[in-house]
């Protein structure tokens, strides 16, 4: 009786570490799966991006027309932003051909997304890339992409006097369309002297109006703020300290209001 009692106990003991083994399998099964979809989706999402950056870097003629100044090919009518980047993140690819559609918002949003991952990494990619999209996006209707557009042509310590004028006009109409990063371009441009006499009441009017377009907190209006104050002490002209590596991809961190 004893024996029979031992044996039974072993085999229900084997019974149940089989049954806690299979359980423990099932189940880190089901994790690799859910780990492996995860990690597939951003796999795909990273190849897309990158055709994207292939398709962008043969300078597909339905984009790359050639050199614009915002200020002259701004249509009157405005059209408001629905997405950022995030838009895109998913499906850049989808973005790229709406964007060739005449989608204004997909060209605006994919340079937003571009701007983010390369405008660190890889700067002089970023850009060649960008900068069509923001025009693109400005021709269809896009305050923002003009002002990002007139952006990546600005250096204040090397511009020819072309496109200092060109900059200026164009940051001045996107000002007056209430666009806060231009408004604080535009600032910057009268605080400075370049393409615009040196006007520096006017500048902290236009560092002002950055503010009073935008939230407090935007990051325009931030920046205006302190360039405001640099000019209240004093600090103008050729001995303003206007931080320039602030210019390439100014609107990637902008807080942008949605319809």
């Amino acid at each position: 009786m004893i024996r029979k009692k031992i044996r039974y106990n072993k085999k229900f003991m084997r019974l149940i570490l089989l049954a806690i083994v299979l359980t423990f399998a099932a189940c880190s099964q089901f994790k690799s799966s859910t780990r492996s979809k995860e990690e597939n989706q951003k796999l795909i999402v990273e190849a897309q991006t990158q055709n994207v950056i292939n398709a962008l870097q043969q300078k597909p003629a339905w984009l790359f027309t050639g050199d614009a100044c915002p200020a002259d090919v701004m249509p009157e009518t405005q059209l408001g932003i629905a997405y950022l980047g995030e838009g895109c993140a998913d499906n850049p690819d989808k973005c790229l051909n709406k964007c060739r559609e005449n989608d204004a918002n997909a060209c605006y949003a994919l340079a937003v997304l571009l701007d983010e991952k390369l405008v660190y990494e890889k700067k002089e990619l970023n850009k060649e890339t960008t900068p069509p999209l923001y025009l693109r996006a400005c021709k269809l209707g896009i305050v923002s992409g003009c002002t990002n557009y007139a952006a990546s042509k600005t250096d204040f310590a090397k511009m020819d006097a072309a496109t200092a004028a060109c900059v200026a006009n164009s940051f001045e109409k996107t000002c007056a369309k209430d666009d806060a990063w231009g408004c604080n371009m535009y600032g910057q441009v009268l605080g400075l002297g370049v393409g615009r006499p040196l006007d520096t009441t006017k500048a902290l009017e236009t560092f002002q109006k950055a503010c009073s377009v935008s939230d407090a907190d935007d990051p325009a209006c931030v920046e205006s703020r302190e360039l405001e104050q640099i000019i209240r002490n004093g600090q103008s002209g050729a001995n303003a300290n206007v931080n320039n590596s602030k210019v390439n991809g100014i609107n990637s961190n902008a807080k942008v209001k949605k319809p």
